[in-house]
């Protein structure tokens, strides 16, 4: 790059920081003219970030693969895989990622390279790039992440092999007792001595493992020693990878104390990428009639489909209130939030740039609008699928007039606990409702590890029809009865009023607090709770004994009908 250009592209990061993203696109489209007809692949690659940083993927992506092109090294092949990633095309991201390993030893690449295939719920790949990284260095890091691999997916006997490999080649290594710790808390259910480990490993400057021990005794509702732990980290200053201000305050809300964990709460992550300029913007919670509020999507789809409840209450506070989220999830909202009934609510992409005069994050509304977790806003029915759509899933896959019955039993690409607490085996739990008189199954999942499809074949597999949450939506909407563990599914069937069985770990994420049976969010949805951490078993029983209760019902045509659109 010439000096000029790099004068334009140093303001140009000034803007960006400053969060002045109308007059960053001014010097992007001036730059971007150069790029493009002189070949400076460094210049479109420094575009390539700015498009990054506005949320603008797919310009992103664009401007890296000309880079690339232009130049084929191995800096511009790892802005590719990680502008593939930021688009979802994660089977391209992973083979950048491999071809990047072949020069680069890198931890990181093999972290990323891993998640790509795990996001691709490709778990023989990830393995298979886990055990490469194990073959290379054969150190207590590698093999740690075999073993978290292993875990995941519950091969108990490799991953209990892994551990024991590791303390052969590492025993008194941090990482080692940490992970043994993870051994005993997801595979043998002993928390007591997967608390002992983490300590161990704590102590021996292992800082994460504080938190692991925080979230551990989170998990057995030991909430007074989670607060302990986690307080330390903070006390520490630690620079953890850990969002330990986000557990926090978690913990807190678990316990219905929604002031005591905003403190820790808004200290999360996601808040320290707020722009200088939104820093300026945040909402106070006060009435402005006159301003435009802006509110910005954060964490999972699960998240924003539960928490736009919040907007339109927000909303009676501004002249405007534009939402801007997830590109799978703008066409469910709009149609769910029309401007003829929505005056004043508009629903953007996170690549929109927008004018306004106030910024919150979605998931601090309920602070900001000063609720609480005891009046929480619900109805039977808040989003509302599109009816063409909804008609084209009828005629394709639900003509019949059989019960209908959805089911989806994992959870995917939320990290280790997640994947183990929110993960049902499907074949075995699920054996005894998979012979009910005149119903007909569909499966919602994605990602089927535990082959449930091809053990039970009669079950019609709807996921290869869903690119948006518009047409899951869409489907749901033509079913009586969902089964589903935490996942984003569960949010959008009780958003869309499905009547929904949800089966939850023995000590569940913090929004469905104490309840067992019932939860403030959604009407529609049954909780089904283990009372046994070891074991799905008492789950699945009170599902066999509901599920088959519902459909005697409905053979002999009692009441229990699906929600009808608004």
């Amino acid at each position: 790059m010439n000096l000029a250009d790099k004068r334009k592209i140093a303001l140009l990061k000034k803007c960006l920081y400053f969060g002045k993203y109308e007059y960053a696109m001014m010097i992007v489209d001036n730059l971007m003219h150069q790029a493009q007809t002189q070949n400076e692949p460094e210049l479109l690659r420094e575009l390539s970030v700015a498009y990054h940083v506005m949320n603008k993927n797919r310009e992103s992506l664009g401007c890296i693969k000309r880079a690339f092109e232009i130049e084929k090294s191995v800096e511009n092949l790892q802005y590719l895989a990680i502008a593939n990633e930021s688009c979802r095309n994660y089977e391209d991201a992973a083979i950048e990622y491999e071809e990047i390993l072949k020069y680069k030893d890198n931890e990181n690449i093999y972290y990323e390279c891993i998640d790509a295939y795990k996001k691709l719920n490709l778990p023989t790949e990830s393995i298979r790039i886990a055990k490469e990284w194990v073959k290379k260095h054969n150190d207590a890091n590698s093999y740690s992440v075999l073993a978290f691999e292993y875990m995941e997916i519950g091969m108990e006997k490799e991953a209990k092999e892994t551990c024991a490999k590791l303390k052969e080649i590492a025993p008194n290594n941090a990482v080692t007792i940490n992970t043994i710790g993870f051994l005993y808390e997801t595979i043998y259910n002993d928390y007591p001595t997967a608390k002992e480990y983490f300590l161990k490993a704590a102590k021996m400057g292992l800082l994460d493992a504080y938190y692991n021990l925080g979230v551990c005794c989170k998990q057995s509702e030991d909430f007074v020693n989670a607060e302990k732990y986690l307080k330390r980290l903070i006390n520490l200053n630690a620079k953890s990878t850990m969002d330990y201000n986000y557990t926090l305050g978690t913990v807190y809300f678990a316990q219905r104390k929604l002031a005591q964990g905003y403190k820790y709460y808004q200290k999360r992550k996601n808040t320290k990428n707020i722009t200088y300029r939104n820093r300026n913007y945040l909402w106070d919670g006060k009435d402005y009639p006159d301003k435009v509020l802006y509110v910005q999507a954060e964490q999972g789809y699960g998240d924003n489909i539960q928490f736009i409840r919040y907007v339109s209450l927000a909303a009676k506070k501004f002249k405007k209130v534009i939402y801007a989220t997830y590109d799978n999830l703008v066409e469910l909202f709009k149609e769910s939030f029309p401007a003829e009934k929505y005056p004043n609510i508009e629903i953007v992409p996170l690549s929109e740039i927008v004018r306004y005069n106030k910024f919150a994050l979605l998931m601090d509304l309920p602070y900001l609008l000063h609720m609480n977790f005891y009046n929480i806003p619900a109805k039977e029915q808040y989003l509302i699928s599109n009816r063409h759509k909804q008609e084209n899933f009828r005629l394709n896959y639900f003509n019949n007039n059989k019960i209908k019955i959805g089911l989806n039993w994992r959870a995917k690409g939320m990290g280790l606990r997640d994947a183990v607490y929110r993960t049902i085996d499907a074949p075995y739990y699920f054996k005894n409702i998979m012979d009910l008189d005149n119903v007909e199954y569909y499966s919602f999942q994605m990602g089927d590890i535990f082959n449930m499809l091809d053990k039970y074949p009669k079950i019609i597999d709807l996921a290869p029809n869903f690119n948006t949450f518009a047409d899951t939506a869409a489907a749901l909407k033509n079913i009586d009865i969902l089964v589903t563990v935490d996942t984003a599914l569960a949010h959008l069937a009780g958003a869309l009023g499905i009547k929904t069985y949800l089966l939850l770990c023995f000590a569940p994420d913090w929004r469905w607090f104490e309840n067992d049976k019932k939860t403030e969010w959604y009407p529609n949805v049954t909780i089904i709770k283990q009372h046994d951490r070891r074991t799905w078993d008492d789950v699945a029983e009170v599902l066999t004994k509901s599920l088959k209760q519902d459909v005697e019902k409905m053979n002999t045509g009692s009441s229990v009908k699906r929600t009808e659109d608004e």
